[in-house]
């Protein structure tokens, strides 16, 4: 193509690598030849967000064989709730698809899940449950297991601090308040907030959650350390005891005792 490569979409070009930086043309007919030179030419005309899903899985896989192998890999995990939560016996069970390549895709997975996340550093505000959701859901929400957290805040509902207290299926008996509180107690906070994840996806609370906030609440007063809020991460949603109006102090049948919330008002629905 006398140096130049074209675009089977529309008729974009782009320029050969130059020798400027050492091995540039080399390493790009490297990856030419291992990959096909359409995906190529889309990724590098028009960028990674224009390309399918089976386009990234051949670009990250980088063999002769990798067109199918990413055909395979879309066939098996038809979306990426599915793909964030496979194992890594998953992966070596697809054809073309060795260790190393699944220990490959498994690290770009965990990688996207970081970009993803928003981390809640030391000394920021919690100013509502939608906070929360932002600051963990990437964490845990795709999690096959379950993982109870405990955020220690200060006067101003600042993090101080993170504890995991259980992981697991949560109960009663293993989210027991003393585990829950010592934390606090030692950390001098003024409240917490306990988080958990639902691995089904579904964030409705279970009699065993509501069990567990009632506990909470009530050993949160006696303490004198506020339960602001439980917060359950599903897979696209959340739910929220404070935002539900089941931690305010006077709220309807039912309601739990603790805090009336993140000290702002009742938060706005998601």
């Amino acid at each position: 193509m006398s140096g130049m490569f074209q675009s089977s979409i529309g008729r974009a070009t782009v320029p050969p690598a130059t020798s400027d930086v050492h091995g540039t043309r080399s390493r790009v007919s490297d990856v030419m030849n291992e990959v096909t030179g359409d995906v190529m030419a889309s990724l590098l005309c028009e960028g990674p967000e224009a390309l399918t899903d089976e386009a990234l899985f051949e670009i990250l896989l980088g063999s002769p064989e990798a067109a199918e192998s990413a055909r395979a890999i879309v066939r098996r995990f038809p979306d990426h709730v599915r793909l964030r939560r496979a194992t890594f016996e998953d992966l070596c069970e697809i054809p073309g698809i060795d260790p190393r390549r699944a220990a490959a895709l498994q690290a770009a997975v965990e990688l996207g899940r970081r970009v993803s996340a928003r981390p809640w550093r030391r000394g920021e505000r919690f100013r509502s449950s939608r906070d929360v959701s932002r600051a963990l859901g990437p964490r845990l929400r795709d999690l096959r297991r379950e993982i109870f957290l405990v955020l220690l805040l200060d006067g101003r509902n600042r993090k101080i601090g993170e504890v995991r207290v259980s992981e697991g299926s949560l109960s009663a008996s293993i989210v027991h308040p003393r585990e829950v509180f010592l934390p606090a107690i030692r950390a001098s906070a003024a409240s917490i907030l306990v988080v958990h994840n639902h691995p089904s996806g579904d964030s409705r609370p279970s009699a065993e959650d509501r069990e567990v906030t009632w506990r909470l609440g009530r050993a949160g007063e006696l303490l004198g350390i506020r339960l602001l809020d439980h917060v359950i991460l599903g897979e696209a949603s959340y739910y929220s005891f404070a935002e539900e109006g089941m931690m305010a102090e006077g709220g309807p049948p039912g309601a739990l005792p603790g805090a009336s919330g993140y000290g702002g008002g009742r938060p706005k629905r998601r």
